[in-house]
């Protein structure tokens, strides 16, 4: 009897509990939420002007090409490549050349 007692009000309590509700924040973009994370970091030392932490790294640019693990890229990688490149710089102003994009993308569907 106890343990029928102790499931019911156990389920009781999952029906009224907030723990299943939808988070009341609304998600930030990923560079957003990185900017934030890293605000405290001295960006003056960073000559290259580039930060590439600030975005998600789907191109794997720090370990492409090593002497252990050769690689090849095609036209899709290089253009994640550039975007990634582009939305890491901390210059605001440098935005990325979607114009040259879509030329290289028209450029290769032509060659096929």
């Amino acid at each position: 009897m106890k343990l029928k007692l102790f499931i019911s009000s156990l389920l009781l309590l999952c029906l009224f509990a907030k723990a299943q509700d939808k988070e009341s924040v609304i998600p930030k973009e990923y560079t957003v939420t990185m900017d934030s994370l890293l605000r405290h970091v001295n960006k003056n030392q960073i000559n290259t002007g580039l930060l590439y932490d600030r975005v998600v790294s789907n191109a794997h640019l720090l370990d492409f090409n090593d002497k252990e693990n050769p690689q090849k890229s095609n036209l899709w990688h290089f253009i994640q490549a550039l975007s990634e490149v582009h939305r890491s710089s901390l210059d605001p102003k440098n935005t990325m050349p979607y114009a040259l994009v879509d030329d290289l993308i028209g450029k290769q569907w032509r060659l096929q």
